[in-house]
């Protein structure tokens, strides 16, 4: 039969295609870097949001409301305020009228300059109308708005400053924009207490410590003297015992005493009921109403409110509603340094040492300087090694496997490659603009799949050397190869890139656009590994090294010995392996299926797939001081809880919209693009009957149990009816009675009000909720399509079955370890696992009879290069563990749980499955009628078999001089097999060479 055209231009033309694919690949990496901006990862949260949720999309129509009322936005929040933006605006208009009738020659200036060139004259009339015309050029909007905050702020700046001359102690207030550390009780012993004088003394070699940092006097804020001065002396710090010190005309924490302590605690108890009714502000020393409601003691400098809302762990000194948690141990307690929280605090970071931030049984356990980001930056960049080593490490088992540097380096570059074929059609082809942090995962499933497949074809291609099956030439020797190599690569790689593809079915951008660029990298790595790799290997054959090369020295004296150990030690463990499982077949099949019940039980009823409990994007292990203050500490201070959500952390304003639909119209793989408002035209508040509508709407909603008043000076909620009081609810109560209520409302209203909708501070909530059903939901869609490229594969739906069910348990029972080790649900890696289809396809390879016979031969062929790719895949996870990036461990973690899981039920539950409940070989097995004929005829003319009938049993057999093993993988998630039959399994070791081999059954899929 004649070669085909393909394996005659690889075999003739190699170094063309090599050419060709190397220009191509290099221009692919090439534009996107050159015409696109190079990938930001300063801000690695982005993109972990839902969009296309209901939900989502109404906080997104929420987000274009507000910028609507903005100062520049379409609308307006207070007709009052736009009368005065267009009397400005007339004012503005006839200022400029009169400035250009006084100066008599009409000149057009740049708009922001005083000066204009080549003039020599110029009045200083012209110079004050120029200046007051562009005065009031300025949007009315942000002046009105900057006028009210400055003149508040200026009152406060001003009052502090008069504070702060007169005592000359602190020289500002404590705000959340300073760097700040936590101080906590180093042990779990209740008797440790801050508000001692061993926490006093904590507190102040603490702050000692810290200001003695040789970066210290760079960043921090100065104190001025009264004629504005600078004296270059480094304002103290804010902490609890400092504030003692100020409360007892101290000059120093360390001239504390118990009797100060005890007093201040007292002030405190008394002055928390003001602060907890709200009634104690921030600045009531200096507000005459606050100062009627509190006693003079509790707004005295206002270290009082300071020292509740900033310093002191909320457990401490609680209201009276939380007299459960009444605690007169002050657990943790926070520092202010007066330095800047932001990027220029890193070499401050740098230089601190952690052993000397304790004194006794208290250290800080937390620190805020505002850097997290750009230290994370850092450390992907110097943590990379880690990746690099197993990066090294998977090149190095290449060379072991194939014996060839120059396999090595072109399977190297293929992986390169891929990714950069599948980065250019990213963002030149699809014109995605924004590339997450997650997309770089992509590079582990790049080199585990480009070097499994790199094995297949290398294996074969040398099985085939051994056996001498070259006579017919070199053309039809590369079409032999690619004819058993090219299907195992196809069914690796659809059954990967199906995976990847599923998940983008959530609604989460980040997950979109990994599975897309993942899904995209295996089908460039297919391609290539069609078309480079097998102009790869015939270049290698003509490129013999020389006899005196470093590297032919490296693969003779190091890599061959490495090799022919290994050989031995696969066929001892492969016999030891069968043994095991068949003999034991019965024990795995129970225990491990009892396994993977109670895994059940775990994932899906207690405790469950568990969501983050915190908004916050952790970078970082929980043990980073960093990751601590967020995930810990943050929530333990009132000034936090506040900024948490904005005025209230234990209840959410309850939103109810009309006028603009819940539509998100932006670019759902893009999160800085968010579309226009889409405005409802229906609406009209106008009508009598709406008016009236909403008015009892209004009514309605504050008979609601859900419904909660607030303490506090509010705006107007409710349009129709004025309402005092925000419309909340509580953080435990479902949303769906809310949207419930909200939905039969709207049933009764007027044909303008019927399209309103309810949001809140939704957008944590959303996300979670997302992941969850999405992360189920993207399961179920690749198994099903795993299930279904399987069954086209073997063509047998019990076998289909068998290997579906042993995937699923290795993704419960992996689910369920990460349960049980803590791990909150967020981003699953989705990486290939086909163990389970590789032990499938050799099963129904075999046409043996016996189940027994078709297990055993399923693992000696499989058993042992499934392990090895077990070990080598988790071993370069684990040199990934001592990173202190958390998504290189919990990488790492996740590649060494899930190829021991998934070895051992591909092993030891699906093989004792196939073996007490197997199918036969012509049991419940479909065949392609078409293709079966082309494979006979190809057979028959192309390797000379015979076709023989056994009479006893009708079966037809074809005879082969010699058969054996063509392909293992020893590497990456994956491998493949090709045909073994097993019937002559006794008769292997004695068959000479056979100058032809049976073609793979997979091979009928790409003739």
């Amino acid at each position: 039969m004649k070669a085909s055209w393909y394996p005659r231009i690889i075999a003739h033309h190699p170094y063309i295609i090599l050419l060709v694919i190397f220009i191509f690949s290099l221009v692919c990496l090439i534009i996107p870097l050159t015409i696109e901006k190079f990938p930001d990862f300063t801000d690695p949260q982005m993109g972990f949001e839902a969009r296309g949720t209901v939900l989502a999309q109404r906080l997104t129509a929420w987000n274009h409301l507000i910028e609507a009322t903005k100062g520049r936005g379409e609308l307006t929040d207070n007709p009052l305020e736009y009368y005065h933006y267009v009397h400005q605006l007339t004012q503005q208009a006839n200022m400029q009228n009169r400035s250009l009738s006084t100066q008599g020659i009409l000149r057009k200036k740049p708009k922001g300059k005083n000066k204009q060139k080549g003039k020599k004259h110029q009045t200083m009339l012209n110079n004050t109308d120029y200046k007051e015309a562009s005065e009031e050029d300025k949007d009315t909007w942000e002046e009105l708005l900057e006028l009210r905050d400055t003149h508040n702020a200026n009152i406060e700046d001003d009052k502090t400053q008069d504070h702060l001359d007169s005592d000359n102690f602190f020289c500002n207030l404590p705000t959340s924009s300073y760097a700040r550390v936590v101080i906590a009780v180093d042990s779990e012993e209740k008797n440790l207490n801050l508000w001692s004088m061993e926490g006093v003394l904590a507190q102040c070699h603490i702050d000692g410590v810290l200001r003695g940092n040789v970066h210290f006097p760079s960043l921090c804020q100065t104190q001025i003297n009264r004629n504005d001065a600078a004296n270059h002396k480094c304002c103290r710090s804010w902490s609890p015992a400092n504030y003692v010190a100020l409360l007892s005309n101290r000059s120093s924490c360390l001239g504390i005493t118990e009797k100060d302590l005890s007093r201040v605690k007292t002030l405190l108890q008394q002055c928390a009921y003001y602060y907890h009714n709200r009634q104690l502000t921030p600045n009531c020393a200096e507000d005459f109403n606050c100062q009627k409601h509190v006693p003079t003691e509790c707004y005295m400098r206002n270290a009082a409110y300071h020292l509740l809302h900033y310093l002191l762990d909320v457990n401490f000194i609680p209201s009276k509603t939380d007299s459960s948690k009444q605690n007169s141990t002050l657990h943790s307690a926070m520092l202010f340094l007066p330095i800047a929280a932001s990027s220029a605090t890193l070499d401050f970071y740098k230089a601190i040492d952690n052993n000397d931030l304790m004194y006794g049984n208290f250290r800080v356990q937390g620190i805020q300087l505002g850097l997290k980001s750009i230290l994370f930056d850092r450390d992907i960049l110097s943590d990379s090694s880690l990746v690099l080593a197993g990066f090294i490490f998977v090149t190095f088992c290449i060379w072991a496997y194939t014996g060839s540097i120059v396999l090595t380096i072109a399977t190297i570059f293929a992986v390169v490659f891929s990714l950069g074929i599948s980065y250019a059609i990213y963002t030149v082809v699809l014109h995605i603009k924004f590339f997450p942090f997650m997309n770089l995962l992509a590079i582990v499933v790049a080199v585990g799949i480009g070097a499994d497949d790199a094995f297949i074809y290398c294996k074969i291609w040398e099985s085939r050397k051994q056996q001498k099956l070259s006579n017919d030439g070199l053309v039809q020797f590369v079409q032999e190869t690619m004819k058993h190599a090219f299907p195992a690569m196809f069914v690796t790689s659809l059954t990967t890139a199906v995976a990847f593809f599923a998940s983008i079915v959530s609604n989460v951008t980040a997950i979109n656009c990994f599975s897309l660029f993942a899904g995209m990298t295996v089908i460039a790595n297919f391609f290539l590994m069609i078309t480079w790799l097998p102009a790869c290997v015939i270049v290698s054959e003509h490129c013999k090294l020389s006899t005196l090369s470093p590297v032919n020295f490296i693969t003779r004296r190091i890599i061959r010995p490495l090799r022919s150990l290994g050989d031995k030690v696969t066929i001892g463990f492969t016999t030891f392996l069968t043994g095991l499982v068949l003999r034991l077949r019965w024990f795995w099949l129970l225990s491990l299926g009892i396994m993977a019940s109670a895994c059940c039980s775990i994932v899906f009823h207690y405790p469950g797939l568990e969501l983050p409990d915190y908004m916050d994007f952790q970078l970082f292990h929980d043990t980073h001081p960093f990751e601590k203050y967020d995930l810990v500490y943050s929530r333990r201070f009132w000034f936090e809880r506040y900024e948490m959500v904005g005025g209230d952390a234990e209840v959410l304003p309850l939103r109810f919209v009309w006028g603009i639909n819940p539509v998100d119209n932006g670019d759902y793989l893009d999160p800085r693009k968010r579309g226009t408002p889409d405005w409802d035209d229906t609406f009209n508040i106008s009508h009598p009957k709406s008016q009236l509508w909403l008015e009892q709407f209004c009514r309605n909603l504050r008979s609601q149990p859900f419904y909660r008043s607030t303490i506090g000076p509010l705006l107007s909620n409710c349009f129709i009816d004025p309402l005092r009081t925000w419309m909340m609810r509580h953080c435990k109560d479902p949303i769906d009675p809310v949207e419930n209520w909200m939905q039969n409302q709207l049933r009764t209203a007027p044909r303008g009000m019927r399209r309103g909708w309810f949001i809140s501070h939704l957008e944590f909530y959303e996300l979670q909720r997302t992941l969850y059903h999405g992360t189920l939901y993207a399961m179920g869609v690749s198994l099903t399509l795993a299930l279904i490229v399987l069954a086209l594969v073997t063509l047998n739906p019990l076998i289909s079955l068998y290997a579906i069910l042993a995937i699923g348990a290795v993704i419960i029972v992996t689910v369920a370890i990460l349960i049980l080790l803590g791990w909150k649900l967020n981003i699953l890696e989705r990486l290939a696992v086909d163990f389970s289809l590789h032990y499938a396809v050799s099963y129904k390879a075999c046409v043996s009879e016996k189940k027994i016979d078709r297990v055993k031969a399923a693992l000696q062929q499989m058993g042992g290069p499934t392990l090895m790719a077990a070990i080598t895949s988790g071993a370069a996870g684990a040199l990934m563990l001592p990173s202190h990036v958390l998504a290189y461990i919990q990488i790492g973690l996740f590649l060494v749980l899930v190829m021991g899981v998934s070895w051992i039920y591909a092993t030891l539950f699906l093989c004792p499955m196939l073996a007490v409940i197997g199918p036969s070989s012509q049991f419940a097995q479909f065949k392609y009628p078409r293709l079966k004929i082309l494979s006979i005829c190809y057979r028959k003319y192309d390797d000379g078999g015979v076709v023989e009938t056994d009479k006893d049993n009708n079966r037809a057999k074809k005879a082969y001089k010699g058969r054996g093993m063509l392909s293992e993988s020893t590497l990456s998630t994956s491998s493949s097999v090709c045909q073994f039959h097993c019937s002559e399994l006794e008769t292997l070791a004695a068959r000479p060479p056979s100058p032809s081999l049976p073609p793979s059954p997979l091979s009928t899929l790409l003739r």
